[in-house]
């Protein structure tokens, strides 16, 4: 199991790449090869996560995996402005979950695009995930790589203390 903790300001770049922002005429849709993913200001985004994860990979002693694996992602926004201190301050005492404009999906795919070569292979030994959105003083991610056989089992046990 490896486990980081990034805490950080989200870059504006990133925040785009998520759709927060980006104004597009009605049908329009963005693309891969002109979007965010040739955007530099992400790509410095994601080398800067790369970093940090390879930095804290390589002083936990860890190699490599080679076998499938799992992950567990957290990622933590500060509640929207407009929201009065009471509910900003009840919503990150409670982990209130997010469901803002900032797709799940594209964060995750920058966290495992990220992890690629430093915690795994390829991508595609990603057999599992859990990922979620919620509100928090500080913003972050929260990042826990599993082989699959020991996310499996948390799971069941999980599960099992549960019932």
């Amino acid at each position: 199991m490896f486990k980081l903790s990034v805490n950080e300001q989200t870059p504006m770049s990133f925040k785009r790449h998520c759709g927060v922002g980006v104004k597009r005429r009605p049908g329009e849709r963005s693309t891969r090869g002109s979007g965010a993913y040739s955007d530099p200001e992400y790509k410095k985004y994601l080398n800067m996560l790369g970093f940090l994860i390879s930095g804290a990979y390589m002083r936990s002693g860890l190699t490599i995996m080679e076998e499938y694996v799992c992950a567990v992602i957290t990622f933590r926004f500060n509640a929207p402005n407009r929201w009065t201190d009471q509910k900003k301050i009840e919503a990150y005492k409670t982990k209130m979950l997010c469901a803002g404009k900032r797709d799940v999906d594209n964060l995750v795919k920058t966290v495992l695009d990220a992890a690629q070569g430093i915690v795994y292979n390829n991508d595609s030994q990603v057999v599992g995930l859990i990922a979620w959105k919620e509100y928090a003083a500080l913003e972050g991610t929260d990042i826990t790589f599993y082989n699959s056989s020991e996310f499996i089992q948390e799971i069941r046990d999980h599960i099992k203390g549960g019932l």
